[in-house]
Parts: C-alpha cells; sequence; structure tokens
C-alpha cells in the first residue's frame, strides 16, 4: 500500500473513534493525544531508505483490511482468572483489568488507565517524558490510541520484594488487527525493581508497544524483555530508558519467537554516574525478521554503558543489529562499549551489523565491533571424533556461544 494511503487511513480511525479513545481520560490529557497525532501526520512512518529503518519496511506492516478496537477483548477475564501470579500484570491486546494492586511496600502495580486517573498519586507525571513522540512516528501513534497498559512504580527507598511480571498478550480470532501496548515502569531515588516483560504475539496482529523506564538519583532496574512472535505476527517494540544521577539500568532482551520483530532501546544517560547495562539475544530461523535498534545517549559526565548483542541466523531469516552511542561534548570521562556477535548457519540467512559511535567529548573511552561467522569446523570435528553426533555438536557450539547472554 502506499505511504501516504496507509498514513491517512490511520488518521482517519483515529478520528473516527476519538470519543471512545478518549473516554474517562483528562482533557489536558487527551489534548496531548491530540498533539501526538500531528506529530505523527507531520512525521508520517518511515519512508523506504530511513536510516533508522534500513532493514525493517514497517509501512508495509499495518495489513490494509486489518481491524481496530477500542473495548477491551471479550477474552480478557477469563485470562486474567488464570494469570495466578500476585505480582502479575496482564495485558490483552493492550488492555488490563482496570485495576491498581498496592504490595506492603508501598509498590504499586497494574492499570495505566487506573493511575493516570488518579489511582497513583507518584511516578504517574513521568508518563510520556521519554517518549519520543515527534522523532519516532510509531511512538507517536502509540500515544494518540493508547487507552491502557501496565504501571509500576517503586517508591523511594523501596527493594521490591518480588519480581512484577508484565504479561502482554496479543491475538485476534479471525480479521487482522492493530493493537497498541504501553508500560510505564518508575523507580524512586534509591528504590529497586526487577521487571520482567513478556510479549506474546499471534500470527494477524500488528502490536505497536512503548515501554518507559524512569530511574530516579540512585535506583536500580532489573529487566528482562523475552518475545514470542507467531509466524504472520509482527511486533514493533519501543523501550525509552531515562536515567538520573548514580542510577543503573540492567536490561536483557531474548527474541525467539517465528515472525517480525522491530525492537528498540534508546536510553539517555542523564545524570553522572548512571550505568546502562543491555545484553541481547536472538534466534532467527525458517524466514523470521528480527531488527534490534540501540541507541545510548551519553549527555553528561562520568556514565558508562556496555551493550553485548548476539545473534544466531538460518534458514532464509533475517537479523539485524543497529547500535549509536552518542557522547555530547560535555560528556567527559565516558565510557562505553558496543559489541555485535552473530553466527550464520545457512547460505540463505541474511545478518546485518552496523554499530557506531559518534563522540563529542575528547576525554573517553569508547569501543565497538560486530562480528559475523560461521560454526566452526574443527570443533565440530573434533567433538564428533570423541563419540557427539554432529547435531548435537552443532548444538553444543552453539550454546557456548549464547552462553554468557544466557548466564
Amino acid at each position: 500500500m502506499d505511504k501516504q494511503v496507509e498514513q491517512q487511513r490511520l488518521l482517519e480511525v483515529y478520528l473516527s473513534n476519538i470519543e471512545m479513545i478518549g473516554e474517562g481520560f483528562s482533557g489536558a490529557f487527551n489534548a496531548r493525544r491530540r498533539e501526538c497525532i500531528e506529530d505523527f501526520r507531520l512525521t508520517g512512518l518511515p519512508r523506504r531508505g530511513d536510516e533508522n529503518y534500513l532493514y525493517s519496511q514497517v509501512r508495509e506492516l499495518f495489513p490494509e483490511q486489518a481491524e481496530f478496537y477500542f473495548t477491551p477483548p471479550v477474552w480478557l477475564e477469563e485470562t486474567v482468572a488464570q494469570s495466578g501470579a500476585d505480582e502479575r500484570i496482564v495485558l490483552c491486546n493492550g488492555f488490563s483489568d482496570g485495576t491498581l494492586h498496592r504490595t506492603p511496600q508501598g509498590v504499586v502495580y497494574g492499570s495505566l488507565r487506573a493511575a493516570l486517573n488518579g489511582g497513583a498519586q507518584d511516578g504517574v507525571g513521568c508518563y510520556g517524558s521519554a517518549a519520543d513522540d515527534k522523532g519516532c512516528a510509531l511512538a507517536a501513534l502509540n500515544s494518540a490510541f493508547m487507552q491502557d497498559g501496565a504501571f509500576v512504580y517503586v517508591p523511594r527507598g523501596v527493594k521490591a520484594g518480588r519480581r512484577i511480571v508484565i504479561d502482554c498478550r496479543f491475538r485476534t480470532r479471525e480479521q487482522a488487527q492493530v493493537c497498541f501496548g504501553r508500560c510505564l515502569v518508575v523507580a524512586g531515588e534509591d528504590a529497586e525493581a526487577d521487571i520482567v516483560l513478556e510479549y506474546r504475539v499471534g500470527a494477524g496482529v500488528t502490536a505497536d508497544c512503548v515501554v518507559e523506564y524512569r530511574a530516579e538519583r540512585g535506583a536500580r532496574i532489573r529487566s528482562i524483555q523475552s518475545d514470542e512472535v507467531e509466524r504472520g505476527g509482527v511486533l514493533l517494540s519501543m523501550n525509552y530508558i531515562s536515567q538520573c544521577e548514580r542510577s543503573g539500568v540492567e536490561s536483557v532482551f531474548a527474541d525467539l519467537g517465528d515472525g517480525f520483530s522491530r525492537v528498540d532501546f534508546t536510553t539517555d544517560l542523564a545524570g553522572r554516574e548512571a550505568e546502562s547495562r543491555l545484553w541481547g539475544l536472538y534466534l532467527a530461523g525458517g524466514d523470521d525478521h528480527t531488527d534490534l535498534n540501540v541507541r545510548v545517549n551519553h549527555a553528561v559526565p562520568d556514565c558508562r554503558s556496555y551493550e553485548l548483542v548476539k545473534g544466531v541466523v538460518s534458514g532464509e531469516a533475517t537479523g539485524a543489529f543497529s547500535g549509536l552511542v552518542y557522547v555530547a561534548p560535555d560528556a567527559q570521562r565516558t565510557e562505553a562499549m558496543q559489541q555485535c556477535r552473530n553466527l550464520q548457519l545457512s547460505d540463505g540467512a541474511r545478518v546485518y551489523a552496523r554499530p557506531h559511535l559518534e563522540i563529542y567529548a575528547d576525554d573517553v573511552k569508547c569501543s565497538h565491533g560486530a562480528t559475523v561467522g560461521q560454526l566452526d569446523g574443527e570443533q565440530v570435528y573434533y567433538m564428533r571424533q570423541r563419540g557427539i553426533g554432529e547435531q548435537e555438536a552443532r548444538r553444543l557450539q552453539m550454546r557456548g556461544f549464547v552462553n554468557d547472554i544466557l548466564a
């Protein structure tokens, strides 16, 4: 479909359903929503050849006959009832069960809609502060259409005792469907939180999802994101991480699905002595497509960032990594490391790796690199000589390749 035609269709869907989308939200919030749809109109869907989307033709991922639903799916109640865990938020096509929970420690988690509408006093002011609505059309589209999502707030000085799982499920029973998911995670000063974000995207669904993490001074957030996308499903996942002084955010990303995944991590190190760590792993086979885009912005001095991404690609699959470390002119004594390593297991597989640095300070320690290789035939031969079958030898070598990410 022509880009302009698809863009216009998305705008018309929004305008036709604006009352239902904005129902229950404040006038100020809906005014911001209108600003976001205007940003989307001006930015438009990424064009072919866009520097940030060289390996993902996003404009082709919104089916022409897709449906948009602005009420919770009928299977929401049964899914939530079966979730079991106390500290678990279940989102079904972007909708929660509408409740907020508070632990004895004061941790608040549950419906983002309820939090924004007065159910939570702290943390909600961070909504929209990190997401790039003006620069990213997909984020602007999400902000315009968002009706619910997941909210987590850990108060100052609190160490959340148990992990909080955000279980995002997207599925359609018949016609293709476009859904929007939103999450906001805020850790107060010197707080600690463990977050698990699970995406399960069914065939026929295009899921546009935005997660905002805010780590206040001295806070620690550890997050794990796992993606399982069925063949015929599409996940567009954008993670925005904002860090204050002495904060630390550790992220682990794993894509093990069969469909199309485009995942972004954008980290802003805005306070001195902040540290960011990212470990990523994707396994792509068949005709899968995984595109990982990582950007770290060092805006102030004395911050550190570390990124290690590994991919294993076989069949006719595509695996892509684009990484940028940006060091601002005043960000002296920056330390940054970025590595991407890949195994290409078949001639039909395609692997792209583009790590790069943009440095405007002179007192820094920065490195980056990328490799694409195959399994070591000599090592396979060595193991076979000791009674290990060829397939098992190949599996062991691949296990060794990804073990540091799994660990």
